[in-house]
């Protein structure tokens, strides 16, 4: 075995000083110290969640709008229908999926001109698509029952291709 000279006995005892006074320091240090309370959370009023519809489409919002200045424009309790009417047909498989494609197909709509003539009667059909698109968004009944067919109502004569009473709204009659 190797000896241990005296040199080597001072850094060992030296580091077992350290190594005490350490310790000692930390004891030191944690009797100083107060214990630490347990932090209770505090109640903190919280908004409710709101739940945001999708952004709605304005391309959609027009198409829609088009429909209802072109066959609604004078019938202001019957708009908000013709435009449900509209978006039932877009959830029926007998016609186009989107608005857009339903409000153009031949035959159906008759649709606001490309040139305005009442431009505040556009304004009101514009601002019923964007009630109506965010109504459909946020699951709010359909007031015509699901019809995707309508026409103008004329009092004391029923339409003949109705297939009975239909629902009337506004001016208009609205049948599935």
């Amino acid at each position: 075995m190797a000896k241990i000279n005296s040199f080597q006995k001072a850094v060992v005892l030296n580091q077992n000083h350290v190594l005490a006074a350490l310790i000692a320091f930390f004891l030191l240090i944690y009797a100083l110290v107060p214990p630490v309370e347990p932090v209770q959370p505090a109640e903190i009023e919280r908004p409710p969640i709101v739940t945001v519809a999708p952004p709605l489409d304005l391309s959609e919002a027009r198409c829609l709008a088009r429909v209802i200045y072109g066959e609604a424009r004078g019938d202001v309790a019957g708009q908000r229908a013709v435009a449900w009417a509209a978006i039932n047909r877009t959830m029926d498989g007998r016609w186009p999926s989107t608005v857009c494609l339903v409000a153009v197909q031949k035959g159906q709509f008759s649709l606001a001109p490309q040139t305005l003539v009442e431009p505040n009667a556009w304004e009101a059909a514009l601002t019923v698509a964007r009630l109506v698109l965010t109504e459909r968004h946020a699951g709010a009944p359909d007031p015509t029952a699901g019809a995707v067919f309508f026409a103008l109502a004329k009092p004391g004569k029923p339409l003949p291709w109705t297939h009975g009473p239909g629902l009337t709204i506004g001016q208009h009659t609205f049948w599935r």
